[in-house]
């Protein structure tokens, strides 16, 4: 029956060959449509391109690819049945390509076909199992180049379900090739299962690099022990032990050990969740938050625990960033003498850990000072902290500043709160208005300064720090202790280099620059292009008094721009007491001038009338009413001493004077 089968396929296929009807009731569709895109491709059927066999020497190469997909065992089953049954067991990819010989009998390795793809090799199993995704017989009356080989082949499918490769089976005995469809599709399935068994052995092996690196690497101390006393740490870990040995773990598990037995929690065996506890590290007391959590695999007797530490002072730092420095000595504008001798100490005093005092006046830039000082130091990296002592309510400064263990006193939180003196240990602690400081609060400061110890209201432990001290104040503390208002002891402590910050009315040359860096700054902010300040403008500035000092100018400038509604900015968007400080004081600088160039001839006293009257009429715009109010004379003797005085009568707008 089968050779029936054969003589008719055979038929067709030469009917086809020949140009002659094919019958479909006995040429399968599938075989027909690939027959006729092979036709389409100008095939020779008769050609089975020798340069798409492989050679001697490439044989080698395709043989020993195999072990990427099978065991030991497997190849060695698949090379008896290829020798026993001869055949070929090859694999190719997705592009018909052959990508390695898995087993084949002796005698068909001069046969192996290095490209099935249909345009290449014409109807094959390879190019059909590829092209619908199906497991594949073909005889060899149904392939479209002239062959005796009967194959099959099935598609390999990755872990996404697409085909990665397909398997092929071929060979010239027809006994065998009925078992041989069932063959390749057991075979596709193994290699199927060995894929996704690799896939999610590296999947699990990439999970796990990343578990472990993200452990590792956590800036927790991170601790597993189990009930056989298994360890296993991170790298963070041995450095909260200050260990350097990785591998000497019994040296950890004895510092472990000595860590266990001050947590009460597991002696209890109870969950801890970031419980603050002091740990005495070699023969340091440090404090870290610790949570301890049970861990226990299903399906296994043992349970482990995980402990996590967290440096109580990096977790601090972290939710102290508001307190982060923003200023440095690049910030200080200014070429006066004074402030450029005050940058260059205050450099100096950077490079040092000792106290600095900072005198100065409201709005000298004392912060601006001490953040610089901080951001020059060693300390950079570590917490700067201000607290104003004037605005913290008396009897609340000492819990901030020092802290408190939970129910501590009356309305005291349930849980501990770190003070900012421990907050800041590393760093620099910046009091503001320390003059504000209250007396019994000093006391307790004084004595955490001179030991580097602190103790939480309502602790009994001992906490160690190590914080630079900036103080700033605009009183004199000496007098200050005199009256009784501030610690004498405390003030040699604080003040071991004193820096004086000069008001801005004794750097005036200063004004104009500050002023413009001021003018900057607002109009970026405002996303304004086009202003400009005239020179009068900034010369104005520098007449008057700045009781605010940087504070006062900056508050000006700021209104000035952003109430501004021309491009250019004048002595009319300033605030009438600069207009007024300005014209008093440049004209008492021209009388002044007058008085003392020393000619007889001069009338001192007209001459300055005269000056002091042509001054108000030009700022008045030449208003007769309203300068003769200012100069506190009638209009009618302004009049007549105009009509009186050579300059003023020569002047050229004397004929607005009449008018007006």
């Amino acid at each position: 029956m089968n050779n029936m089968k054969n003589i008719s396929l055979r038929s067709q296929w030469s009917n086809m060959i020949s140009g002659n009807k094919v019958d479909e009731n006995i040429v399968r569709p599938i075989v027909y449509d690939s027959w006729k895109r092979c036709l389409s491709f100008k095939l020779n059927p008769y050609d089975l391109n020798e340069e798409n066999i492989l050679s001697e020497n490439e044989l080698y190469n395709y043989v020993h690819c195999v072990d990427s997909h099978f065991h030991e065992n497997l190849s060695r089953m698949f090379m008896d049945i290829a020798r026993d049954m001869k055949l070929s067991i090859l694999l190719f990819d997705s592009n018909c390509k052959l990508n390695c010989i898995i087993a084949v009998a002796e005698e068909l390795k001069t046969n192996i076909p290095k490209d099935l793809s249909e345009n290449v090799f014409g109807t094959n199993a390879v190019c059909l199992a590829l092209k619908h995704d199906i497991a594949i017989q073909l005889l060899c009356e149904e392939h479209f180049c002239f062959t005796e080989a009967n194959c099959s082949a099935a598609p390999i499918h990755n872990s996404d379900g697409k085909v990665d490769y397909v398997i092929n089976i071929g060979g010239f005995s027809k006994i065998h090739t009925l078992e041989t469809l069932g063959l390749v599709k057991s075979i596709a399935q193994i290699i199927e299962n060995n894929m996704r068994i690799d896939y999610m052995l590296t999947e699990l092996s990439k999970s796990n690099a990343i578990l472990n690196n993200i452990i590792e690497y956590n800036s927790s101390a991170i601790v597993y022990i189990d009930d056989s006393n298994n360890i296993r740490y991170n790298r963070t870990f041995l450095n909260m032990l200050e260990i350097n040995n990785t591998n000497d773990s019994k040296l950890v598990f004895y510092n472990f050990q000595k860590i266990l037995f001050q947590i009460d929690a597991y002696k209890n065996n109870e969950d801890i969740d970031s419980k603050e506890i002091v740990l005495n590290i070699n023969n340091r007391l440090k404090s870290y938050l610790v949570s301890m959590k049970q861990i226990r695999i299903s399906g296994m007797l043992e349970k482990g625990y995980l402990f996590s530490f967290d440096d109580t002072n990096k977790l601090l730092k972290i939710k102290l960033k508001r307190n982060c420095t923003v200023y440095n000595f690049e910030d200080i504008v200014g070429e006066n003498s004074e402030i450029r001798k005050v940058v260059n100490m205050s450099k100096r005093a950077a490079r040092t850990s000792s106290a600095v005092l900072i005198h100065g006046e409201s709005g000298t830039g004392k912060e601006l000072f001490a953040q610089s000082i901080h951001n020059e130091s060693y300390r950079k990296d570590k917490p700067f902290i201000a607290i104003n002592c004037g605005a913290i309510p008396s009897e609340l400064i000492e819990s901030e500043l020092f802290g408190y263990e939970p129910g501590a006193f009356t309305g005291a939180s349930k849980s501990t709160k770190i003070g900012m003196l421990e907050a800041a240990s590393e760093g620099t602690i910046f009091f503001d208005e320390v003059e504000s400081m209250p007396l019994n609060v000093q006391v307790k400061l004084l004595r955490a300064l001179s030991e580097n110890k602190i103790n939480r209201i309502g602790g009994i432990d001992e906490i160690p720090i190590d914080v630079r001290i900036i103080s700033a104040t605009k009183n004199d503390l000496l007098v200050e202790a005199e009256k009784g208002n501030f610690r004498e002891d405390l003030y040699f402590r604080i003040n071991v280099i004193s820096i004086y910050l000069p008001p801005l009315r004794e750097r005036k040359n200063d004004i104009p620059l500050l002023a413009q860096k001021f003018i900057d700054y607002f109009l970026k902010q405002s996303n304004i292009s086009d202003m400009k300040a005239d020179e009068e403008f900034l010369e104005a500035l520098t007449y008057y008094y700045w009781r605010g000092n940087v504070r006062e100018l900056k508050n000006v400038i700021e209104k000035a721009v952003l109430l501004n509604d021309d491009n250019k900015l004048t002595v009319k968007n300033l605030p009438s007491k600069i207009i007024n400080s300005y014209s008093y004081k440049s004209l008492k600088e021209k009388v002044e001038n007058k008085i003392n160039y020393k000619e007889k001839q001069i009338n001192v006293l007209k001459t300055s009338e005269e000056m002091t009257i042509e001054f108000v009429l030009k700022e008045e715009n030449y208003n007769l009413t309203k300068s003769a109010k200012r100069l506190g004379i009638s209009r009618t003797t302004l009049y007549k001493k105009i009509k009186e005085m050579p300059k003023l009568k020569k002047c050229k707008d004397i004929e607005q004077f009449e008018k007006v």
